[in-house]
């Protein structure tokens, strides 16, 4: 009982993380038609962020493998629903 608890928290933390990560490429780099955070793809993208994140968590133990496939997922939701590009050239400088 105390296993699926746990198992459960972490599946519920994964999804608040891919949440969060999509909500913050959104919010960078917006959307094409202009649509919400929801129509755009983003709790799909959650969704598909938390099972790569427990799959590799429930095989791998060594869990930085998992960042460049993290990068990877939302890289092509940037590239598919929103208004990002391979190398894209916006107002957004560290030094202006």
């Amino acid at each position: 009982m105390i296993d699926t608890l746990w198992q459960l928290l972490e599946v519920v933390v994964n999804f608040y993380q891919g949440i969060i990560i999509s909500d913050y490429v959104y919010s960078i780099l917006g959307d094409r038609k202009k649509r919400s955070f929801f129509k755009s793809g983003g709790i799909v993208c959650a969704f598909i962020l938390t099972i790569t994140i427990s799959i590799i968590n429930h095989f791998i133990n060594f869990e930085g493998i998992y960042l460049c496939v993290y990068i990877g997922i939302v890289f092509v939701y940037s590239l598919i629903c929103l208004d990002g590009k391979i190398l894209k050239n916006s107002s957004f400088r560290l030094f202006p």
